[in-house]
């Protein structure tokens, strides 16, 4: 069989929800809800006044939890790594603080590292969301694995400029890979060590170097 031939399974987040403004924390994740659901005017307020980030999906709001050393130590080494690679080709990378916006199904998301291929679009409150990604990244920890693999890169498939998706362990030397064939189909790519390709932004990382400096 080939690559393009798996199917993909995607699993269903394990949340636990919190009526009105209470918070209960769950297993994976934070999940806030109230009756009626909040407004992206409430939620643009909140994500001003907040020093944590919220996702927002479609009028429930998902705290992003904190993250470990080597989680941080994997973002900055990839952002180091790739920030001058992607400048030369003519493309833009931004860090977790900028949240991509799903038009279509009014979420708000927060990946851990954005390329855009070529010029950035925005959109959301104030034009701070970013609306055609490349490229997603991110990191895997044991609060957002099971969604980062799932649920989340269901949403993200939703946008018409994504064309590769990465998932990085941040314990061990692996990377699960996505990537958008020219027939439409995504690929999936196990890399354990060696070099990887971003075809759609021509760039390449060596994998152990990302790993080098782990805590």
């Amino acid at each position: 069989m080939k690559t393009d031939d798996i199917l993909i399974h995607i699993p269903e987040i394990e949340t636990v929800f919190a009526e009105e403004d209470a918070v209960i924390e769950g297993y994976k994740i934070i999940v806030l809800r109230k009756e009626g659901g909040y407004t992206l005017k409430e939620y643009f307020a909140l994500e001003d006044d907040s020093e944590i980030r919220h996702e927002f999906h479609n009028g429930e709001l998902y705290q992003m939890p904190g993250a470990k050393p080597n989680h941080e130590l994997i973002v900055a080494t990839l952002t180091a790594m790739l920030f001058y690679a992607v400048r030369k080709h003519g493309g833009y990378l931004f860090t977790s603080n900028l949240k991509v916006e799903l038009p279509d199904s009014k979420r708000f998301l927060y990946p851990d590292i954005s390329i855009v291929g070529g010029t950035p679009e925005y959109g959301g409150k104030k034009k701070t969301a970013l609306l055609n990604p490349t490229v997603l990244i991110e990191v895997l920890s044991d609060s957002t694995a099971h969604y980062d693999m799932g649920e989340k890169f269901a949403f993200y498939r939703a946008l018409p400029s994504l064309r590769e998706y990465l998932l990085f362990d941040q314990d061990t030397a692996w990377v699960l890979h996505y990537r958008l064939n020219e027939r439409g189909r995504w690929e999936i790519i196990e890399h354990d060590g060696k070099t990887l390709v971003l075809e759609s932004v021509d760039c390449t990382l060596t994998i152990r170097d990302v790993y080098a400096h782990l805590a």
